[in-house]
């Protein structure tokens, strides 16, 4: 048997970090991803709000936590915390279920404040930190998406729910 490269042990199960990878997203990008979560607080703060606004939110808190727990960056984890309470306040109370759907001037300022984390994040941590955020919770949204009844069509099915 030979010395194959191919047969190696070393990097196996792992992926391969390519030079994007490590680098972190571009300004262009970085805009392109906070800007709806910038206009969703937008709309709340004017009493526009609805359900999807507090979705985009719900998922940059979401995304910031795990960039955070996968990278180690240091943030201000009490802002994180007053945002979680914010947004669970948001959802618990109903209001984000219909159109004009508002938050206090208290509640803008910790979503703000969340939002500035996130973009930092996004600016300084590695693309990587960013992709793994994303493809968790898209897990995740999967996973809740077929424990709904009748959410999903079978395969071969006319695509009508069961």
């Amino acid at each position: 048997m030979g010395n194959s490269k191919k047969g190696g042990r070393k990097g196996m199960g792992r992926q391969v970090l390519t030079r994007a990878m490590l680098l972190p997203l571009t300004a262009q990008e970085v805009r392109a991803i906070s800007l709806p979560a910038h206009l969703a607080l937008v709309a709340l703060q004017r009493g526009q709000g609805e359900r999807d606004h507090t979705v985009e939110l719900v998922q940059v808190l979401c995304r910031t936590n795990l960039m955070v727990a996968q990278s180690g960056a240091d943030v201000e984890l009490p802002a994180l915390r007053v945002a979680v309470m914010v947004l669970k306040g948001v959802m618990e109370n109903g209001r984000a279920r219909g159109p004009g759907c508002a938050v206090s001037e208290h509640e803008a300022e910790a979503i703000a404040q969340l939002l500035t984390i996130h973009n930092r994040l996004l600016e300084t941590l590695p693309r990587r930190w960013y992709d793994g955020a994303q493809r968790q919770i898209m897990r995740e949204v999967r996973r809740e998406v077929m424990a709904v009844p009748g959410c999903m069509p079978l395969p071969g099915s006319s695509g009508a729910p069961v």
